[in-house]
């Protein structure tokens, strides 16, 4: 197997970075990125979030307000997904009103119980139509992701997402409480 499809289909990198087109959907669809926990100096150059949170200030254990937007690590800790991980810790900051908005991108991975529940907890959902070209830290990317990737939306406002949204993917759109 060739060395980056190695890479691409292991948990060894998370250095995987949202296309700054997402990042914009993201943005017009919540007014603005407060929060972005799992990120880095290159990501935010397109992302330009008021706060970020990078593997050395550990967005896990640190405080989440306001908009998130949520790109989680696609590696595994200590045998768990840590899109799962990361997706309990924003349901969690969600339902405790300290997180207002939120969009988490992360693999389509359907038959996964994180991913049904991530769905049951979120307020709209997009399954992007077209493979994500993920960047990596030198800002060229190895085509388009082996799997398909959707986004979760949180907040008041998913007819916004939805309508934002439908550009990139299917949206489906449910009324459902904090």
């Amino acid at each position: 197997m060739r060395q980056d499809l190695q890479i691409l289909l292991s948990h060894e990198t998370t250095e995987w970075y949202t296309p700054e087109r997402y990042i914009n959907l993201a943005k017009l669809a919540m007014n603005g990125i407060d929060l972005d926990p799992a990120s880095n100096s290159t990501a935010q150059k397109w992302i330009r979030a008021k706060t970020y949170y990078t593997i050395q200030n550990d967005g896990l254990n640190s405080p989440w307000f306001g908009r998130v937007f949520l790109n989680p690590p696609y590696s595994k800790t200590n045998g768990k997904s840590n899109q799962e991980i990361w997706a309990k810790k924003l349901i969690v900051e969600y339902q405790a009103g300290r997180v207002s908005e939120a969009i988490m991108l992360a693999k389509s991975a359907l038959g996964y119980k994180w991913f049904e529940e991530v769905w049951d907890k979120s307020v709209a959902v997009c399954l992007a139509r077209d493979l994500i070209n993920f960047i990596k830290p030198d800002g060229s990317t190895n085509g388009p992701a082996k799997l398909g990737s959707t986004f979760f939306y949180w907040g008041p406002n998913s007819q916004r997402f939805k309508f934002y949204f439908d550009e990139i993917g299917r949206v489906i759109c449910e009324t459902k409480t904090k």
